[in-house]
């Protein structure tokens, strides 16, 4: 990963810093210190109900497209993949998964459960995304232009995405940057291929191929998919699942702060939330998630105040959820170049 890359996710920790440094840190403390136990006790119920419904759905894409994986092994890699993507901007260290899939499939294909995957996740949110700005823009009649936007960019990288043609003549160098080709080269290698130019065109024409194969795989795999029709509405049907529980949990979570919201207005904007968290200038959604918990709670009259105490809480549930993921990385590491 080059530099300006891997520093632009401090983004989001400038952000954070710049609004905690706008607001009475000791408010927050005793808000949180007052924080209702038994809702936030309920609130991670939900963690392993997503969880398991999560890696049911990547096992049935596993499955739809040929490929041989057990439930329990792709719950672990689902967790580690959890795990490295919340820790890395746009959540892309999640395609780890395919070192743990791959090794009992071909690569290629592995790669492209996991694309579908994240395709699902992003094509979902969007859905409610923007049935939650028209029911937010309804209550407080008045278009908000700023919210379709964030609507628009997924719906329209969804559109590329499934548009073989178009995604050809622009995807090379996302390709080369972000999937984990299995050619990795320690430092000392690169000294050697410095020298000699034939081992780097070597190298290079080695993951040209890799790349093809991906992109061939990952329309194959879709087209595959999109023949049977059942499964797919079964795969909506949990993705939709998944995100209702994540708007529950965030519910809970905001009624353990004493704060009285409607469950409705909830659901309408943590999808929009989420979708803010993938922007890759932050990680675990440190400051997007603040800023956008700010915008939605000063709409109704609730405080700064509140809702950082809200967005930290939810951090804090996150990254016990992480925890098993890193335990089960620590266990099985895999080495990666995202």
């Amino acid at each position: 990963m080059e530099i300006s890359t891997k520093y632009i996710s401090l983004i989001g920790i400038f952000l954070f810093i710049a609004i905690i440094s706008q607001t009475d840190i000791s408010n927050i403390i005793n808000i949180i210190q007052n924080t209702r136990i038994e809702y936030i006790l309920l609130s991670y119920l939900a963690i392993p109900i997503t969880i398991l419904l999560k890696g049911i759905r990547w096992k049935k894409i596993i499955d739809m497209v040929g490929l041989k994986y057990k439930l329990t092994d792709s719950l672990k890699a689902l967790m580690i993949g959890t795990f490295v993507g919340t820790l890395t901007p746009g959540q892309s260290g999640d395609l780890i998964r395919t070192l743990y899939l791959q090794d009992k499939n071909p690569s290629s294909k592995s790669l492209s459960t996991i694309i579908i995957d994240r395709l699902l996740d992003l094509f979902s949110l969007a859905l409610l995304g923007f049935t939650g700005i028209i029911i937010i823009s309804y209550w407080f009649q008045h278009t908000m232009y700023s919210l379709y936007l964030i609507i628009i960019i997924p719906m329209g990288l969804i559109a590329i995405i499934t548009n073989k043609k178009l995604l050809k003549k622009i995807s090379y160098f996302f390709l080369i940057r972000f999937i984990p080709t299995g050619n990795r080269i320690d430092n000392n290698q690169k000294k050697d291929t410095t020298k000699h130019k034939g081992n780097i065109l070597h190298i290079a024409e080695r993951k040209k191929t890799y790349i093809k194969e991906c992109f061939n795989e990952f329309y194959n795999s879709l087209h595959t998919i999109n023949q049977q029709k059942k499964q797919i509405t079964c795969l909506l049907a949990i993705t939709l699942t998944i995100w209702i529980i994540g708007a529950v949990q965030t519910y809970l979570v905001i009624t353990a702060l004493n704060i009285n919201i409607s469950f409705l207005y909830v659901l309408s904007f943590t999808p929009i939330i989420i979708l803010v968290n993938l922007i890759p200038i932050s990680i675990s959604g440190i400051g997007t998630r603040d800023i956008s918990m700010i915008y939605f709670f000063s709409l109704i009259g609730i405080s700064a105040t509140y809702a950082i105490s809200a967005s930290l809480l939810l951090l804090f549930i996150l990254w016990t959820e992480l925890s098993i993921g890193a335990v089960l990385w620590t266990l099985n590491p895999r080495k990666i170049k995202i």
